[in-house]
């Protein structure tokens, strides 16, 4: 794509929120034969723990959306448990961050 392109593409307010460019940052945590979506949570919740003001102050400044999307990929007999204990749901709703899950299922 051509530069006069992208800019015109970033300079459009009338295109939907979902089609305006963007950029992702992501924390992965891989976990194989994970039994439990809690385990490598927690260790995502490590990595910004201490940081969740600077990490609001960064999104408000920037206009930055935050969430938390588990990705689940497993055999249709191996499913890790999916329960989120109130720990992890009040420290993801205190930073107003959506849980989100993506499974798929071979």
């Amino acid at each position: 794509m051509n530069h006069n392109v992208k800019k015109a593409i970033k300079s459009n307010v009338n295109l939907p929120k979902e089609l305006q460019p963007r950029c992702s940052w992501c924390i992965c945590e891989k976990e194989d034969l994970c039994r439990q979506i809690e385990i490598p949570i927690k260790r995502i919740i490590s990595q910004i723990e201490g940081k969740e003001l600077k990490l609001l102050e960064l999104c408000k400044k920037y206009d930055l959306e935050k969430g938390l999307c588990i990705v689940i990929h497993a055999e249709a007999m191996n499913l890790p448990e999916v329960t989120l204990p109130s720990c992890i749901v009040e420290y993801f709703g205190k930073l107003k961050m959506d849980i989100g899950f993506d499974i798929y299922v071979y």
